[in-house]
């Protein structure tokens, strides 16, 4: 079962924030009866007891969100009263305005990936795969895929040739965990593993490689992403096998974000198409 720091924070990371400046004891009062299901008393002892717990982890993830690219959930408007505004209803020059008016369906898209079953989250890889630039790309068959849920390559623009020459491109090895609890470091291991079946094309993986992978020549880079994140010591592993590690929150942002993703239509037609992208990669397997 998650924490009750990692429930926190879910609850706080899919709800749609208004405008305005809040007491941090509020909105965790309204957490804890939520995402704990603790009412009443016991809402208010919990409350109590720990908030300078919860305040602390919130303000670590606002301090890793940025690191990671990602836009913070709140601005800390007075650290000693603790009270927080939500940085997407702030009118900052810290991002374009089109950018943050986007980013607002975040917690909507978050919410929609979190009910997706393990298939529609490995053609939601596919997806942002595609928002993110690539071409080619394909949805391995479900079970007994060698450790490969989807294939894609990126060509690289004309000043990345510099640095990785001329043959590109960039070929993508994706494999996508829909667990309710972050990613044990066995996974990683088991991971890099089939990164190095395909760098030799073992008779393991090749009957999952297209064509248009193996004859390319760019280099090639794992990519996990895990619904619930990752925990330390598998981070630091895949530090060192070279490995991208992204989270539902980093794909949830790429897709609220995206220009590419029907950026002038309303968020509910937004979601619509998402349902509607992810049936049509789950029916043909390749975009």
């Amino acid at each position: 079962m998650p924490s009750q720091t990692t429930q926190i924070i879910t609850y706080f990371t899919r709800k749609d924030w208004p405008s305005g400046v809040f007491q941090f004891e509020d909105i965790l009062a309204e957490a804890v009866e939520s995402a704990l299901s603790l009412p009443g008393i016991d809402r208010d002892r919990y409350t109590e007891a720990n908030i300078d717990r919860h305040w602390n982890d919130v303000k670590k993830l606002l301090e890793r969100d940025p690191k990671k690219g990602l836009c913070p959930l709140f601005l800390i408007k007075d650290e000693y009263s603790k009270r927080v505004s939500s940085f997407l209803e702030e009118e900052t020059s810290l991002i374009p305005t089109k950018k943050r008016l986007l980013l607002k369906g975040r917690s909507a898209f978050l919410r929609k990936i979190d009910g997706f079953s393990y298939r529609k989250y490995e053609a939601l890889g596919c997806l942002v795969s595609n928002l993110l630039g690539a071409d080619n790309i394909l949805l391995t068959p479900p079970k007994n895929e060698a450790g490969i849920d989807f294939i894609a390559t990126i060509e690289f623009g004309h000043n990345a040739h510099y640095l990785f020459g001329i043959n590109g491109p960039l070929r993508l090895i994706g494999q996508c965990k829909k667990y309710a609890t972050p990613v044990q470091v066995d996974s990683i291991k088991e991971f890099n593993s089939t990164l190095q079946d395909v760098y030799h094309l073992t008779q393991k993986v090749v009957r999952f490689i297209p064509a248009w992978f193996s004859t390319a020549k760019g280099p090639i880079i794992g990519w996990f992403i895990s619904h619930s994140g990752f925990q330390k010591g598998a981070i630091d592993r895949a530090k060192n096998f070279g490995i991208v590690l992204s989270d539902s929150r980093d794909l949830a942002e790429i897709i609220a974000g995206s220009r590419k993703f029907y950026s002038l239509e309303p968020i509910d037609k937004r979601l619509l198409h998402l349902n509607e992208k992810i049936a049509s990669i789950l029916q043909s397997r390749e975009i």
